[in-house]
């Protein structure tokens, strides 16, 4: 057995790692992905053994699962109890496969464990990327449906009717009750490929979907739990044996923290068919770096003849440079979305503005009914509210014009609706559909009492941007008008990066209302 040796750290490889970090963060919240898949293999090309790069990487990863899981657990889309189950069989799995790496280093050393991570990578991120390419494809041909089924499969509902006495455990958040010898391979399984990649959501997340049939929301939130319960507890197996470098691990965790606040940023301006693509794209570049190392790792076993050091020098270079490529490649179309969409928000907002002067707020506005605008013939409105101060302001802003144009006003607000959104809840369903009826309500009793005549709509849909532009088609609206910004949490997705892809869609004009 060969001794395990840490990469020195100098100022030069501490900007790399910081760098890495914060390239792998911007994929990891643009993708919502934990980013493993780039960063296992980038460390790994730095000469971190593999061994230690996957230690280590759990060591950066769990704290971020713990605070994710406890703010998605206040929109109640986490299964705790689910999430502590499976996380028990997870961290089996991780004893495991923990287990499994230090056996192979202690029989083939460091080229052992480097060649195991490195061909489970091409494995796994060759299935995996090959089917996410293939639904982004789908998607920008437009066959591929905006929403999941609502019926669950035939797997899932045949795991809900088995019943084996003394195994079977309920589930209050799926109302069902599953055996936990179901459950226990699913964990296993998640938990061993996250003890030898780092990346356990591969099969964990897909798994709870598919087999147990839970909401596609509820099931990443619910991974959260698990990737904490089996990346502490990982963290901890591979740190008696020595192989965390905590160094590492905390270069990365502070260039991630950066990193994934642009990557979620970013998402706001693209398509889901963008961001698939993206994903894709690295799993398969990465998988392509991964394979040039491959020989050498044979070579070095003597499973095949050993390389000569040059062409193995020359095979490295290029899985690093490919590596390199990727991690370029995913900053570079992130920050272009980032960019990109920051200017035509930024344009097409003072556009609006300057197309119509807003009406003083504090004033009513003496103003015969029915005379034209300066600007032409308005003759229907449509205004979309979530009851926040920012559409309160667009909501005074179209009655004051409606007033001005004897303009009919269409009121609009979203009920989210959708798989993910079952997984809060009827009873906060409920709550919401009764909160947004009541502030369309509101908004037309005002109206009605200022002489405009008001429609409301409460429209059941996914997509925001979507559902404004359909009904300003559906109505013949002149103008839509809308707050800058909406409301947090579950209602964020009234008027919040909606706004930017609505003014890049609507056939009409757009006019952006700030909060007053």
């Amino acid at each position: 057995m060969d001794t395990l040796q840490f990469i020195d750290i100098n100022a030069t490889t501490a900007l790399i790692l910081f760098l890495v970090g914060f390239v792998g963060g911007m994929v990891s919240g643009f993708i919502g992905s934990g980013g493993a898949f780039v960063l296992t293999p980038a460390m790994m090309s730095l000469g971190v053994p593999g061994v230690v790069a996957v230690a280590s990487n759990m060591a950066h990863k769990f704290p971020k699962s713990l605070v994710g899981a406890i703010k998605r657990n206040r929109y109640g889309q986490v299964d705790i109890k689910l999430g502590l189950v499976m996380g028990v069989f997870a961290e089996a799995g991780v004893f495991f496969g923990k287990g499994l790496m230090v056996d192979i280093r202690d029989a083939l050393g460091g080229a052992g464990t480097n060649l195991y991570v490195s061909a489970v990578f091409v494995v796994v991120l060759g299935i995996v990327g090959g089917f996410v390419l293939r639904d982004a494809i789908r998607e920008k041909r437009g066959e591929a449906t905006r929403s999941e089924p609502k019926q669950l499969n035939k797997v899932a509902r045949w795991v809900r009717t088995l019943n084996i006495p003394g195994t079977m455990i309920h589930f209050k958040s799926i109302d069902a009750r599953i055996s936990f010898l179901v459950i226990a391979p699913l964990g296993f399984a998640t938990g061993m490929l996250a003890a030898t990649i780092a990346v356990g959501g591969f099969i964990g997340v897909p798994a709870m979907i598919y087999i147990l049939g839970l909401p596609a929301l509820m099931a990443s939130a619910t991974e959260l739990v698990i990737a904490f319960v089996m990346g502490m507890g990982g963290s901890l197996f591979y740190a008696l044996d020595g192989f965390v470098d905590i160094r590492l691990a905390m270069i990365i965790l502070a260039g991630s923290l950066f990193g994934i606040q642009i990557g979620a940023i970013g998402t706001t301006y693209v398509k889901d068919h963008v961001v698939k693509f993206v994903m894709a794209t690295i799993m398969l570049l990465v998988l392509v770096s991964r394979f040039f190392y491959i020989p050498g790792y044979l070579g070095e076993l003597g499973f095949i003849a050993e390389l000569a050091p040059d062409t193995r020098s020359q095979l490295d270079g290029i899985g690093q440079g490919i590596l390199a490529f990727a991690l370029l490649f995913g900053a570079v179309m992130i920050l272009k979305a980032l960019v990109q969409g920051i200017r035509e928000h930024r344009l097409a907002t003072e556009a609006a503005a300057a197309a119509t002067p807003a009406a003083p707020a504090a004033a009513p506005v003496a103003i015969e009914a029915g005379q034209l605008s300066p600007l032409g013939r308005f003759e229907r409105f449509l205004v979309a509210s979530d009851g926040s101060e920012f559409s309160a302001a667009a909501v005074r802003e179209a009655l004051g014009m409606a007033v001005k144009c004897g303009a009919e006003v269409h009121v609009m607000s979203l009920v989210a609706t959708g798989a993910e959104h079952e997984a809060l809840g009827e009873s906060i369903l409920k709550q919401e559909l009764e909160a947004v009826q009541a502030n369309l309500d509101r908004i037309r009793a005002e109206a009605e009492a200022a002489g405009i005549k008001c429609q409301t709509h409460a429209i059941h849909g996914r997509a925001v941007d979507e559902e404004i532009v359909s009904l300003a088609d559906q109505v013949q609206a002149d103008l839509i008008i809308m707050g800058r910004r909406g409301r947090r949490g579950l209602a964020r997705l009234m008027l919040g990066h909606a706004t930017a892809q609505v003014i890049g869609s609507a056939h009409c004009s757009v006019l952006v209302v700030p909060r007053a």
